[in-house]
């Protein structure tokens, strides 16, 4: 789809939130061995246009959500820090980093079975009731 509007420029094929998300989705579902870096891959190229000035991608919580969630059920060794980047460039788009994205990372400081594992879930627990405190 991607290919076919940038080679086209038929603004019916242009992708959107939408398109993009659902291709999220369908990596994090797959049993591909790779799927939460196929989704990233993805979540990176709609994050990319969106800067690039087409507001028709804007990336939702959802769509950064369902990448942290890929990761933190990832038994790459790298998985743990790529949710904590994910999680960390929400406040820069700026997207909202509501209850999925704080679970999801929680869930993959569990999966990393590190010994900082419950400090950092009590950190992340701390950090939400705070900014639900602030209104957010």
């Amino acid at each position: 789809m991607v290919q076919l509007y940038d080679l086209t420029g038929d603004h019916t094929m242009a992708p959107s939130t939408q398109s993009y998300t659902s291709v999220i989705y369908a990596w994090m579902k797959s049993s591909y061995k790779d799927r939460a870096r196929k989704a990233d891959d993805v979540l990176m190229e709609m994050l990319q246009r969106y800067q690039d000035g087409d507001e028709w991608v804007k990336p939702r919580p959802a769509a950064f959500c369902m990448v942290l969630n890929a990761y933190s059920k990832s038994k790459n060794p790298k998985a743990l820090q790529r949710c904590v980047d994910i999680f960390e460039l929400m406040s820069q788009v700026p997207v909202k980093r509501n209850s999925m994205a704080f679970a999801s990372l929680q869930s993959a400081y569990v999966y990393s079975k590190g010994p900082q594992a419950e400090t950092k879930i009590k950190e992340l627990l701390d950090l939400q009731q705070t900014l639900y405190n602030q209104g957010d």
